[in-house]
């Protein structure tokens, strides 16, 4: 007997453990009772077999939401998958930021709590304020509708209650009814001018009653077309297009989406007409008159669509749309650093070529640049600014302007294969020059400092180190001026009036001696001394002779002379050497000072 007893019970502890493991198996997860009871969308529903996951934002087409009997319909741009247009109550390209996010709250919403009010004592659809729902949410994925219910919110305030075609209500946080309660303003896209900045290749500002500005994009550069032919300014133009790019409209500046007579708004002769081209296709806004309800506003619209909306004036104002705003400040834009190649037709014919950092002097032949002067020259050549420039180009104008034949012209190339080329003409009042681009473009004003060194030739390249020689090198000098000399030697490292044993000014001497060595030329003015008279070198305002004992011991001598003056500053040759310089009068200062010994202060009385 207690062993059939104990084979029952014990057949009994085995079926209901099979039960057990059976029901188990049966009963979802903790993370699929998370999903099922948790989340109000039912994503999987919504998938096809086999498929990769989806997001809402992928698989909704429409979106309608609906207060009372008013509704904003929104659908899918069939052009453009991430974009949205609204469809009811009027046509107009929708914010799709808004749109996603509004998307991605309903797909990820989270009960934290599930009420079915079909099984709980007193629940009733009413509570939630569900019964008939104000606003409601309905997404169309495929064919098939998704409609969620926004009821009211709890008591606390905190969240909200929700429900779907299932009846069960969630509460949710409250952001979603936030998200589903924007008004048909706030859904619409606030952008002004929706285009890709590096896909423009042409536009235009048409201001009332003026010529247009016309720009066209060449490759990477832009060029002007009217109100003349010109060069532009690349950085002015990319802050166009970026400021376009950035207008927006305020949510409460939308005007009117059947606007009737434009005459009321200012937009039947706009003050501003700007249009922008991505190959054939264009984009263009108008600019209105001000809206006299809102001060530091202007009516405006696309003229591809009805919608009349209010622009800031501030922003509309800072737009670079005028010829001025855009023309290229410079008179040759190119980078120096990129010209390998300089061709001066003045006077006499320069040409310069680079290979690497190397410049060479192709013409005249025989003589060697110096890199520093080239880089210089190239400097100044692309920072001249334009001051001012006509655009009458006719022959009577140019031929006015000295560049029908130019006076010189300056031809450069870069190591992308671009050519540039600079007319000059005459000078003008103020020291200023005419000067065109090539063969097509206004007449420009610019400085004419840059002439003197196109009238100077070849002699402008070249080095304008005056002594090759460094301070450590002097052991003796002689200063002769007219009517007086003063002879100094070095001695233990420090100096002496010579044949004494008088030490000179040593601060004095000092100052000579760095003046002396390291001297840098203003510039180059001729490769021959070939009439000493006429730069004072026949009767040198000061002859300096300088004794050199370099480090191998072997002793010689170079003379500095300095004449009569330039414009600018002096005229100075090394005595022997072929060229004749222009220095500046600091030079004279330092070489004149008194390198006599300081008297030594007395000793005051004893008492």
């Amino acid at each position: 007997m207690k062993f059939r007893t104990t084979l029952v019970l014990l057949v009994l502890v085995i079926g209901l453990g099979a039960f057990l493991i059976f029901f188990s198996l049966r009963q979802p997860s903790a993370k699929d009772y998370k999903e099922r009871h948790e989340r109000v969308f039912p994503a999987v529903e919504f998938q096809k077999s086999g498929e990769a996951r989806k997001g809402l934002g992928d698989l909704a087409t429409k979106i309608e939401l609906r207060h009372g009997k008013d509704a904003i319909v929104l659908e899918r741009d069939a052009k453009s998958a991430l974009n949205w247009r609204l469809t009811a109550p009027v046509a107009y390209p929708a914010d799709s930021g808004i749109v996603s996010s509004l998307l991605s709250e309903i797909e990820f919403l989270t009960a934290s709590r599930v009420i079915d009010p079909s099984r709980e004592s007193g629940a009733d659809l009413a509570a939630y304020g569900l019964t008939a729902p104000e606003r409601s949410v309905t997404l169309t994925i495929g064919a098939r509708p998704f409609r969620l219910d926004l009821g009211s919110k709890t008591t606390d305030g905190n969240s909200a209650y929700v429900s779907t075609e299932k009846k069960l209500v969630y509460v949710v946080p409250k952001a979603i009814l936030t998200k589903a309660a924007m008004s048909l303003n706030e859904m619409r896209d606030k952008t002004v001018l929706r285009f890709e900045k590096s896909a423009v290749t042409r536009l235009s500002a048409a201001p009332h009653g003026r010529s247009p500005v016309e720009l066209v994009k060449e490759k990477t550069l832009w060029k002007m077309l009217q109100p003349a032919a010109d060069e532009t300014d690349g950085p002015s133009v990319t802050r166009l297009l970026e400021a376009v790019a950035n207008l927006r409209i305020a949510t409460d500046d939308f005007i009117s989406d059947a606007p009737g007579d434009l005459a009321q708004y200012g937009l039947n002769a706009p003050a501003l007409t700007l249009a922008l081209f991505e190959g054939d296709k264009r984009k263009t806004l108008l600019i209105g008159g001000p809206v006299k309800e809102r001060e530091g506003k202007l009516y405006a619209m696309r003229d591809a669509e009805p919608t009349v909306f209010a622009l800031d004036k501030k922003d509309v104002d800072g737009l670079p749309t005028g010829a001025a705003d855009l023309r290229c400040r410079l008179a040759l834009p190119v980078e120096s650093a990129d010209i390998v190649k300089l061709d001066i037709a003045g006077p006499a014919r320069v040409l310069l070529t680079r290979s690497g950092e190397e410049w060479k002097m192709e013409e005249p032949a025989g003589q060697t640049p110096a890199a520093d002067a080239v880089r210089l020259f190239l400097s100044r050549l692309t920072s001249l600014e334009v001051k001012d420039r006509a655009d009458d180009v006719s022959t009577e104008a140019l031929k006015a302007a000295g560049i029908d034949p130019p006076k010189a012209t300056v031809t450069v190339a870069t190591k992308d294969g671009e050519t540039r080329k600079l007319l000059f003409g005459t000078e003008k009042e103020g020291k200023l020059l005419r000067a065109r681009r090539g063969e097509t473009g206004p007449i420009l004003t610019v400085p004419a400092d840059i002439l003197s060194d196109i009238a100077a030739g070849h002699v402008a390249f070249l080095s304008r180190r005056v002594l090759d020689l460094t301070r450590d090198q002097i052991t003796g000098i002689v200063v002769a001026q007219p009517g007086k000399s003063v002879s100094l030697e070095k001695k233990d490292k420090k100096w002496f009036l010579a044949g004494t044993p008088a030490e000179a000014n040593a601060s004095a001497v000092d100052q000579l001696l760095w003046s002396a060595a390291y001297v840098e030329a203003q510039r180059v003015v001729a490769d021959k001394a070939d009439a000493p008279a006429r730069y004072g070198f026949d009767a040198p305002a000061v002859k300096l002779t300088l004794t050199l004992t370099p480090a191998e011991g072997k002793t010689e001598t170079k003379v500095l002379l300095l004449g009569k003056e330039t414009g600018e500053g002096l005229y100075a040759m090394v005595e022997g050497g072929p060229y004749v310089y222009a220095v500046s009068k600091d030079l004279l200062k330092s070489l004149t000072a008194d390198l006599t010994p300081t008297p030594p202060t007395p000793a005051p009385a004893k008492p």
